[in-house]
C-alpha cells in the first residue's frame, strides 16, 4: 500500500505519502506533544499501526465468522477499510486548522485503491498460509 502511495505520487506530481501527511497534521495536533519534521518516523510508525489495526480487526472478523479467510473477502475488507480510511483523513483534515494543499478529491481517491491493494496484498498471504 505504501509502495503503491509512493509511485502513485511520482507518476501525478502529488503529496501523497500517508507518512508524510501525517507528520504535517501531527505538527499541529493539539493532542500529540511532539512536533515532528516531515521525515519524522513518527508518521512511519502511526501509518504502520493503523495498517497492524487494520489486519487484527480483519482476523477478529474471521474469528467471529464475518469473514472467511479468503482472497475476495479480503479485497471487500479492503474496499471497506478504504471508505474507513477516507472518513479518518477527513476528519483529520477537518480537524486541523490548516490542512495540506493538495487535491482532496484525487487523494481519496488515491486512498480508496491503496486500501484495496492492501486487501488484495492481505488475501493473497492468507491464500499462500491457509
Amino acid at each position: 500500500m505504501t509502495l503503491f502511495s509512493y509511485l502513485y505520487e511520482a507518476r501525478h506530481s502529488s503529496k501523497f505519502k500517508e507518512p508524510q501527511l501525517l507528520n504535517f497534521l501531527l505538527c499541529f495536533s493539539i493532542v500529540f506533544p511532539i512536533k515532528p519534521h516531515k521525515k519524522s518516523w513518527w508518521g512511519w510508525l502511526i501509518h504502520y499501526l493503523i495498517g497492524g489495526i487494520f489486519v487484527l480487526i480483519f482476523k477478529g472478523l474471521i474469528i467471529y465468522g464475518l469473514m472467511e479467510e479468503s482472497f475476495w473477502y479480503a479485497l471487500l475488507y479492503g474496499l471497506l477499510i478504504g471508505l474507513v480510511g477516507i472518513a479518518g483523513w477527513k476528519c483529520m483534515f477537518t480537524m486541523v486548522g490548516k490542512p495540506p494543499s493538495l487535491n482532496k478529491k484525487h487523494y481519496y481517491i488515491h486512498l480508496w485503491l491503496a486500501h484495496l491493494i492492501f486487501g488484495a496484498t492481505m488475501g493473497f498471504v492468507y491464500t499462500i498460509w491457509a
